[in-house]
C-alpha cells in the first residue's frame, strides 16, 4: 500500500508550511543571538509568532478537505488490508452522500474478508443504487472520462485479481501506471499475472524495477525466484489459489461493447471453481442489489444440483428473505422441504413485514418510522424501499 499524505495532513501545502515554519521557530528560540539580533520591541516579537501560529492554523484549516481525507483512508486501510477500518471510515458523516461508485467497492470487499457478505451488505447505505455492485471494470470505465474512479483504480486491480479476473486485473493495472507511475502496487501485480499466466520473461522488468526500491527488493527476489525456477512456486498457496479460481475467458478487451454484466461473470467464476468463496458472495451481492430474487432462489437456494448448480448448504438469512419473497410473489409459498431450510425467526418477520405492508397498501395508519427502525437492515425493506420504488 501506500500513504499519500493528504490522507493523514490536511492538505500538501500545510505541509509545507510546517516544514519551513518549524525550523525557523526552533531556531528563533533555541539561539538567543538570532533572537536578540531582531531589531524589535518584545512584543512585536511576541505578536509575529503569534501570527504565524494563527497563519499555520489557518492553512490547515481552510486546507482540509474532509471528503478526500476519508476517501484516500479507504484507499490506504484497504491496500493494507485492515477491513475494520475500513467499515469505520465509510460510517463516517463525510461520505455519506458521497458517488457509491467511490465507496461501495470497498465496502463489499471489507465485508467479504470480515466473514460478513452478503448477511451485513443492507447496512450500507452508499450500496443501495442498482449499479453500485458493478464492481469490476464495466460501471468503473464509464466514469472515467469524468476522473470519478481514480482512486479506485488501484482497488479494483486487485479485486479483478483475487476474483480470478486476471485480464481485467491486467488492464486495470495498466490504467494505474499510466496515471500513478510510482505506484509499485501496479508492477507486482502484473508481475504476478505474467508468473501465473507461465510468462516468467515477461514478469522480469517489473521484478526488476520492483527490486530497486528497499522496502520491496525482497518481495521481488522471492518472485524473482519463481521465474527462475517456475515448480518453486507450486508451493506458494496464495498464488495457487488465485491459479485455480481463473478464469482466462474473461474479456481481455478494453472496451464496452458485448461485454457481460458482472453477475454472468461471476456465475462463470463459481461454476468454473466452486471453492471460489470470493465470487461466490459477490454474486449473491449482485442478485440482492439488483432485486433479481427469482435467480438467488433458482441458484442458491434450490437443492435440485440439476436446477441450482451453485446451491448453498447453509443460506444467508438475506438470502433465505429473497427466497420467501420469490415463493410469495409466484403464490407458491415454502413448501416442507424449503421450510426446513429457513430459520423460523426469519419466517416470523417475514410474516410480520407482510402484514405490514397489507395494512398499509389497505389504509390503516402504520408506524413507519417503527417498522423501519426494525427493520432496515434486513433485504425485505430494502427491496420494497428500493427495488419496488425503483
Amino acid at each position: 500500500g501506500y500513504v499519500d499524505l493528504q490522507t493523514w495532513l490536511p492538505s500538501t501545502k500545510a505541509l509545507f508550511f510546517l516544514l519551513l515554519g518549524a525550523p525557523l521557530v526552533i531556531v528563533l528560540f533555541n539561539d538567543q543571538r538570532i533572537w536578540e539580533s531582531i531589531q524589535w520591541p518584545a512584543w512585536m516579537k511576541i505578536a509575529s509568532i503569534a501570527f504565524l501560529s494563527v497563519l499555520g492554523i489557518a492553512a490547515v484549516s481552510l486546507t482540509f478537505n474532509e471528503y478526500w481525507s476519508s476517501v484516500l483512508k479507504l484507499n490506504y486501510f484497504s491496500a493494507v488490508r485492515q477491513w475494520s477500518s475500513v467499515l469505520l471510515e465509510v460510517k463516517k458523516p463525510s461520505l455519506a452522500d458521497v458517488s457509491p461508485i467511490m465507496v461501495s467497492p470497498f465496502i463489499l470487499e471489507a465485508l467479504h474478508y470480515t466473514g460478513r457478505l452478503p448477511d451485513d451488505l443492507f447496512k450500507y447505505r452508499q450500496l443501495y443504487p442498482p449499479y453500485a455492485v458493478n464492481v469490476t471494470p464495466e460501471t468503473l470505465r464509464e466514469d472515467q472520462e469524468q476522473g470519478k474512479y481514480m482512486v479506485n483504480l488501484q482497488q479494483n486491480a486487485r479485486v479483478c485479481f483475487e476474483l480470478g479476473l486476471i485480464n481485467y486485473a491486467e488492464l486495470t493495472a495498466f490504467d494505474v501506471m499510466e496515471y500513478r507511475s510510482e505506484l509499485l502496487s501496479s508492477y507486482q501485480l502484473i508481475a504476478l499475472i505474467y508468473l501465473l499466466k507461465g510468462n516468467y520473461e515477461a514478469s522480469r522488468p517489473f521484478l526488476a524495477v520492483i527490486k530497486q526500491n528497499l522496502l520491496s527488493s525482497a518481495w521481488a527476489d522471492q518472485y524473482l525466484a519463481y521465474a527462475d525456477d517456475p515448480k518453486r512456486m507450486e508451493g506458494d498457496d496464495y498464488l495457487m489459489s488465485i491459479k485455480s479460481r481463473i478464469l482466462l475467458t474473461d474479456d481481455p478487451i478494453d472496451s464496452l461493447v458485448g461485454r457481460p454484466p458482472f453477475s454472468e461473470i461471476a456465475y462463470r467464476l463459481v461454476a468454473h471453481n466452486q471453492e471460489n468463496g470470493m465470487a461466490r458472495e459477490y454474486l449473491m451481492s449482485s442478485y440482492l442489489l439488483n432485486g433479481q430474487i427469482a435467480k438467488i432462489y433458482k441458484t442458491f437456494f434450490q437443492r435440485d444440483s440439476s436446477v441450482a448448480p451453485l446451491a448453498c448448504a447453509a443460506i444467508p438469512r438475506v438470502c433465505e428473505e429473497a427466497a420467501l419473497m420469490y415463493l410469495e410473489a409466484t403464490g407458491q409459498g415454502p413448501s416442507p422441504a424449503d421450510a426446513k431450510r429457513i430459520h423460523q425467526t426469519t419466517i416470523r418477520d417475514f410474516m410480520e413485514y407482510s402484514e405490514i405492508l397489507r395494512k398499509r397498501a389497505a389504509g390503516y395508519p402504520v408506524n413507519t418510522s417503527e417498522y423501519a427502525r426494525k427493520f432496515d437492515t434486513t433485504y425485505l425493506y430494502y427491496y420494497t424501499s428500493v427495488i419496488m420504488q425503483r
